[in-house]
């Protein structure tokens, strides 16, 4: 069973063809200084909640900074060509992947900020891991659905709570929905609510109800976009999104002429 993922079903419900050329035909691909932005923010944050909220703020805005510089470094001897990099606005490469720098290294302060007041803690599972950056693979229904959740933290309110980092503004219902679902299946624990910490305001969301999306809601989603996938049913959708496609210059609608 070829299994999916949250983030390939996102991909594949938005624009299937974005999947096809970047999964299938693994054309060359855009870069963005948001990309790693994010996932050194995910590392800081990782590791001060792994110090048990030991680490001071200098040690953590050191870890996003190496992470963030050795992403850098990697991405741009992948893709040397400046014009193959996306920035929002008239900003140039170069200046955005400096500017988020400085933005991922403020994020990691406001999390540490924040995280003085919150009486959250992260959870730990049965056999004795922390839940952060908690691997899951799970059979829903026949369709087999992979990741790693963010964040599972106690609540003294809410009980346990499933929680995704986000440096950007993208949220997906699902991909809390999934978590939930997996962290039930997999330790046979009750979750229904989630949220997500947001690096723009500092802190997290209003909790979302999750009762509602069941194993066998979510196995029909997946089951939806596995169907494209795995019958070749691919068609372009463009839209605002396009903007951040990583292939977008592969597309055959930005790609012909008039």
């Amino acid at each position: 069973m070829k299994p999916t993922s949250v983030s390939q079903h996102t991909t594949l419900a938005q624009c299937s063809e974005a999947h096809r050329l970047a999964r299938v035909e693994k054309v060359p691909q855009r870069e963005a200084a948001w990309f790693h932005h994010g996932t050194a923010v995910h590392s800081a944050i990782e590791e001060y909640e792994r110090s048990g909220r030991s680490m001071d703020v200098e040690a953590a805005v050191g870890v996003f900074e190496r992470s963030y510089d050795a992403l850098v470094e990697e991405a741009q001897a992948r893709q040397p060509d400046y014009g193959m990099w996306m920035a929002g606005g008239r900003t140039k490469p170069q200046t955005d992947i400096r500017n988020r720098r400085k933005a991922g290294a403020d994020q990691v302060r406001s999390y540490l900020d924040w995280a003085e007041d919150d009486d959250s803690s992260i959870w730990t599972t049965p056999d004795g891991q922390k839940a952060l950056e908690l691997p899951f693979d799970i059979d829903l229904y026949g369709v087999r659905v992979k990741g790693f959740i963010d964040q599972v933290v106690e609540d003294p309110y809410l009980g346990l709570v499933v929680r995704d980092i986000k440096t950007g503004t993208t949220k997906a219902v699902i991909q809390l929905a999934t978590y939930r679902v997996a962290l039930e299946m997999t330790y046979g624990v009750k979750v229904n609510w989630g949220d997500w910490w947001l690096g723009k305001t500092g802190t997290t969301t209003k909790p979302v109800d999750l009762r509602p999306f069941t194993a066998r809601w979510l196995a029909t989603q997946y089951e939806a976009t596995t169907a494209i996938r795995d019958n070749d049913l691919w068609s372009a959708n463009p839209g605002s999104h396009c903007f951040a496609c990583t292939v977008k210059d592969s597309c055959f609608l930005y790609s012909m002429e008039p």
